[in-house]
């Protein structure tokens, strides 16, 4: 019932944890260094910096650095894993207004990785970055409205935050909305068309198997090759077909938008 929060005993919390959010917070904790070696790179930076340099510059202030400090620790990249340190970092970053920091913070109380779980923690920094347009923090608020966590549940929330996902190209966005067109829910009615539109372009963007194996596999099952096709989906190249049918259909190709919807 729209407006009610959702006590979750410990069981409870597992067993979300393990669905789609969990999966989710996990990969939004790899969004710290790959955003600084990115930065790296377009400095003109031949490599990323040392973990000395990011510490340095993390102790000098920068939210961008703290972030990436936060990242190594808990990755145990350069220096000993250390999920205090790395949840320590975080903060500072994500103290800072820095989404990405913010997200990693969530998704670390999501999990009670260096801090106690805590769902209300969790959902008030994914909040925080989902607010600045962080994509992924996006998809999470979506899901805790969707599934009442921490917040109350809300359906028009949860739509309404998948969908800011899904349009900036998040492929955890993309496929859960994709899964309440396919079902209908969340106050959405069965649309098999858009929910074919939403798993093509989970596949086609998605840089973890998150997205692609499962986004495939419901494009499978739409055409009714589970048996043949769907076995093929990890193989290399066996999607590419459908691949470059989704792409030309987003390019505005007539025909290959009139064959997706067919499928």
């Amino acid at each position: 019932m729209p407006g009610r929060v959702v006590a979750q005993s410990n069981d409870e919390w597992r067993m979300f944890m393990e669905g789609p959010i969990g999966t989710l917070a996990r990969v939004v904790m790899w969004v710290g260094l790959a955003a600084f070696a990115c930065s790296a790179q377009a400095s003109g930076a031949d490599k990323p910096p040392s973990f000395e340099e990011v510490q340095a510059a993390a102790k000098a202030g920068s939210a961008e650095a703290e972030n990436d400090l936060g990242y190594r620790y808990l990755q145990g990249a350069g220096v000993a894993k250390d999920e205090v340190q790395a949840a320590i970092w975080y903060r500072k970053a994500a103290e800072q207004g820095y989404a990405p920091a913010q997200s990693a913070l969530g998704g670390l109380y999501l999990h009670g990785v260096g801090v106690p779980p805590d769902a209300m923690q969790a959902s008030d920094w994914i909040r925080k970055a989902a607010e600045q347009g962080d994509a992924l923090a996006q998809s999470d608020l979506g899901m805790m409205y969707l599934k009442g966590i921490a917040v109350p549940q809300d359906d028009v929330q949860a739509i309404l935050w998948l969908r800011k996902a899904a349009e900036q190209g998040s492929p955890a966005g993309q496929y859960n909305l994709a899964s309440l067109y396919q079902r209908g829910g969340a106050g959405l009615a069965e649309d098999d068309a858009e929910a074919i539109r939403w798993y093509g372009k989970a596949a086609v963007q998605a840089a973890s198997q998150l997205g692609v194996r499962q986004s495939r596999q419901k494009l499978c099952e739409y055409r009714g090759e589970n048996s043949v096709w769907c076995a093929e989906v990890d193989t290399p190249g066996a999607f590419g077909p459908v691949d470059d049918l989704v792409a030309a259909a987003e390019g505005g190709d007539a025909k290959a938008q009139s064959a997706l919807g067919d499928m």
